[in-house]
C-alpha cells in the first residue's frame, strides 16, 4: 500500500515536472515569436526610413534640375537682351 503511494506520488511528480517544462517551452515559443514579430517590425520602419530618404533625395534633386533650368532660362534671357555694339 505505502508502495503504491509512493509511485502514485512520483508519478505526479513527474506529470507536474512535464507539465511546468512545457510551460516553459510554450513561453520560449512565445518569447521568440515576439522577438522576431519586433525584428520584423525594426525591419519594416529601416524600410520606411529608407524610402523617406529615398523621396527626399529625389525632391532635391528634382529642385536643383529645376534651379538649372532657371538659371539657364536667366541667361538666355540676358543673353537675348544683349545687343552687341555696332561696328
Amino acid at each position: 500500500m505505502k508502495e503504491e503511494i509512493i509511485m502514485k506520488e512520483e508519478i505526479i511528480m513527474k506529470e507536474e515536472i512535464i507539465m511546468k517544462e512545457e510551460i516553459i517551452m510554450k513561453e520560449e515559443i512565445i518569447m521568440k515569436e515576439e522577438i522576431i514579430m519586433k525584428e520584423e517590425i525594426i525591419m519594416k520602419e529601416e524600410i520606411i526610413m529608407k524610402e523617406e530618404i529615398i523621396m527626399k533625395e529625389e525632391i532635391i534633386m528634382k529642385e536643383e534640375i529645376i534651379m538649372k533650368e532657371e538659371i539657364i532660362m536667366k541667361v538666355k534671357s540676358i543673353n537675348n537682351k544683349y545687343i552687341p555694339p555696332s561696328f
